[in-house]
């Protein structure tokens, strides 16, 4: 790719919530993508995080300021005063002082001040838990979470004291048992989280191999309980199959690591060799990650086409992406991007690329809205996160806080608030669970009896579909389970009759 630089992995652990993976190492920041230049070394697009973790605060002091002052001299005559109030402290407190703690909390509190939940200071305690480049294998569920620090919580806001799956793995624990991005976990083993910090949550859910534990969801407005064995989960990135019955390929991308690129080009290569004429993308509840692969894997369908534009504060530092004159995919296929409320970040570049060039049509529901790029520098034994530029896809028209608009408009399945007794109701009976031990095949004709079986129980056909589908699933293996549902997944089924309109 012309004028592209090199970008790399790197996987950062703070423990400034966000993806930490329940059953998988802890991550508290998720998977961030480096991106090196001259003049910004640790450049990276992340995935969100909220603000930093020190409940400590600052003292001021009235320091004569004039609007004349420079930047370099307002913070030195800050830095000075601050110096002078620091040391009368250690001259007059009647204890010994932990340095190290009064530094971390004075570090913190400047980066808290400019009130960028993207810009934070991770002190070296919270720090010292940080992931190698290559994510493992390890006992647990399977899914990302997110947790809210302690001192940021809002009662009136329950996504803030609970903890909020971001992202179920395939054919895992989580998976079989319906879990799913957007579900919040109030209690583990009957223990509330709110006090909890998403470290112990993800602790606490993680374990050996075969042991249980048990969750309490809450999923808009029900609340249940459910039990999951623990079992070796591994962390995917790309799944793919062919469409049954048609020349569609399918092609859901989980996150964007550093491989994704090369998983997502031999699944391209793999589905061509078995006849694909047309393709679909699944972005949805992909949180993101390595803005490279996300680039590459638009370069696989775009050649010579600007590709993204990185504006910094100072625009003499600005640069553009562009593809290379190289396809792996014939322009005259028709493409379809899936997404929804949770592609976020890199899904959004990789939408918005496509959509913007003309190569793919968008399915689904508004995007999450992350187009911003931090730079996460080493500082002594700390680190920083810092906001420094902006992505800016081909039309211009900015990602941040406002998402990728769909195309075609398909909204997201959810369970209403009109619905929540009668979801929970229906989770906490043995209905499906009875239905499927008398019709163990799953098909579309049992999935509608279900439907037909349960009239009057306030829910609607697509909420029934789901949960009696979900109970399916949770009784089949890995090689069982459909990798797309194009029975009843009307997002999916939209993207299918597009690519299959003019046929």
């Amino acid at each position: 790719m012309k004028d592209v630089k090199n970008l790399k992995l790197k996987i950062f652990l703070a423990v400034l919530t966000v993806f930490l993976l329940a059953g998988l190492p802890v991550f508290s920041d998720g998977i961030y993508e480096k991106l090196e230049t001259e003049k910004y070394p640790l450049v990276v697009e992340n995935i969100e995080a909220p603000k930093s973790t020190s409940t400590s605060t600052t003292t001021t002091t009235t320091v004569e300021k004039t609007a004349s002052q420079s930047g370099a001299a307002r913070i030195q005559n800050d830095m000075n005063s601050l110096a002078r109030l620091y040391k009368y402290l250690d001259d007059q407190y009647l204890w010994d002082i932990d340095y190290d703690a009064v530094y971390d909390a004075m570090a913190t509190a400047m980066f808290d001040a400019l009130g960028d939940k993207y810009t934070y200071y991770v002190t070296a305690d919270e720090a010292k838990d940080y992931e190698e480049d290559n994510l493992g294998t390890y006992a647990g569920i399977g899914f990302y979470l997110s947790k809210t620090y302690l001192e940021y919580q809002d009662p009136e806001d329950p996504s803030t004291i609970y903890c909020n799956i971001q992202q179920v793995f395939p054919s895992s624990p989580a998976a079989y048992g319906g879990l799913k991005a957007g579900d919040m976990i109030t209690h583990i083993d009957g223990e509330s989280v709110i006090e909890l910090d998403g470290t112990e949550c993800s602790k606490r859910i993680k374990g050996e191999i075969g042991t249980t534990v048990t969750l309490t969801i809450l999923r808009g407005s029900a609340t249940f309980e459910q039990t999951f064995t623990r079992a070796k989960v591994d962390v995917p990135a790309v799944v793919s199959t062919m469409i049954e019955n048609t020349d569609i390929g399918y092609i859901k991308i989980l996150q964007f690591y550093q491989k994704t690129a090369d998983d997502t080009k031999a699944a391209i290569e793999k589905l061509l060799s078995e006849g694909m004429k047309s393709l679909v993308i699944d972005l949805r509840d992909c949180p993101g990650g390595v803005v490279d692969s996300s680039l590459a894997i638009a370069d696989m369908f775009v050649a010579s086409t600007k590709l993204l534009t990185v504006e910094y504060k100072d625009s003499s530092n600005n640069y553009e992406m562009w593809a290379s004159s190289n396809l792996l995919v014939d322009p005259s296929m028709k493409v379809a991007v899936v997404v929804n409320e949770n592609s976020a970040s890199s899904s959004e570049i990789l939408a918005a690329t496509l959509k913007d060039t003309g190569r793919a049509t968008i399915v689904g529901a508004q995007t999450y809205g992350k187009g911003i790029m931090q730079a996460i520098s080493t500082y002594g034994k700390a680190d920083t996160s810092v906001t420094i530029a902006t992505f800016i896809p081909p039309s211009g028209k900015a990602i941040h806080e406002v998402g990728v608009e769909p195309d075609i408009l398909v909204p997201s399945l959810v369970v209403t608030e009109e619905m929540a007794d009668a979801y929970v109701e229906m989770l906490n009976s043995t209905n499906a669970e009875d239905f499927v031990d008398l019709h163990s095949e799953y098909t579309i004709e049992n999935v509608d009896l279900f439907v037909r079986e349960n009239p009057n129980t306030g829910l609607s056909a697509e909420i029934l579909q789901a949960i009696v589908q979900t109970e399916y699933y949770s009784r089949m293996t890995y090689d069982e389970q459909p990798v797309c549902d194009t029975w009843f997944d009307s997002q999916l089924r939209a993207a299918i009759e597009f690519l299959q309109e003019d046929k």
